[in-house]
């Protein structure tokens, strides 16, 4: 069963509390009529835990989610997933700054910084990168294109050091 420690209105949670549900997850901050609404700690029983705002008893609003194996989010969340402008950070090191959309890489002008030192600039669509962007790296070698599913489709620009090459 449920177990709720706090401020009571009308039967129902109100105001400021601390709930562990089915003995797993629990709750502690601001509720609503009964549900996780304003600023609020979720942590779960695997080790990952969400700080920052909730409405009608979603993630929803501003926050920060930590995962259990050192990766964190920061930015919007919708319906209790990744949705709007956020920074991904894995525990590698690698990070992406961009639009989400429920939980997915996707947008048409993100970042992703991987740990070799490369970056890639350019879209993502439902989690690939998709469409126009560009690879390059901490000596300006570079390659441009266009891409599908991860994959380079056409027009190829690579430059280095005193090397260009540029085809389809």
């Amino acid at each position: 069963g449920d177990y709720y420690f706090g401020e009571w209105e009308k039967g129902v949670p109100n105001g400021q509390g601390f709930i562990v549900c089915n003995g797993m997850k629990a709750y502690e901050g601001e509720f609503r009529d009964g549900k996780k609404f304003g600023k609020g700690i979720e942590v779960f029983p695997d080790g990952d835990y969400y700080e920052g705002e909730f409405m009608n008893g979603f993630r929803e609003g501003k926050g920060r989610y930590n995962y259990a194996v050192g990766a964190f989010y920061e930015g919007t969340m919708k319906n209790s997933k990744l949705d709007g402008d956020g920074t991904f950070y894995w525990s590698n090191g690698q990070k992406y700054t961009g639009k989400f959309d429920q939980n997915k890489l996707d947008s048409d002008n993100a970042q992703l910084d991987f740990k070799n030192g490369w970056t890639y600039e350019g879209s993502f669509k439902k989690g690939y990168i998709e469409g126009n962007g560009k690879f390059k790296n901490k000596n300006n070698e570079l390659i441009e294109g266009y891409f599908e599913k991860g994959e380079i489709k056409r027009k190829v620009i690579i430059k280095k050091e005193d090397f260009d090459f540029e085809g389809e």
